[in-house]
């Protein structure tokens, strides 16, 4: 499945957009069948892209958000302390 069927061609800023979903991509193959949180994610495809996206945290998480819908990876919920933590994980295959 390609990743660039989650981006619109007529998006402005489809380019960076995809160099997101590939670097996330590439996060989640490299850590395959590990549990990562979505700030793992963050903070690799903002280390790649050298942290001048200005980019919000929220578009990583929306984008894991369609890929636990589209059944690429998997989400599971932890409560601690009150709060709620998710974590993503790409099934070995």
């Amino acid at each position: 499945m390609s990743w660039r069927l989650f981006v619109s061609d007529s998006d402005p800023y489809r380019k960076l957009l995809r160099e997101y979903e590939v670097l996330v991509l590439d996060f989640f193959e490299d850590r395959r069948g590990v549990w990562v949180t979505a700030r793992d994610v963050w903070e690799y495809v903002d280390e790649r892209l050298g942290g001048e996206t200005g980019f919000p945290r929220m578009v990583i998480l929306s984008l894991l958000k369609r890929l636990v819908e589209a059944g690429i990876i998997e989400n599971r919920k932890e409560e601690r302390a009150g709060r709620v933590y998710s974590y993503y994980l790409m099934p070995r295959t």
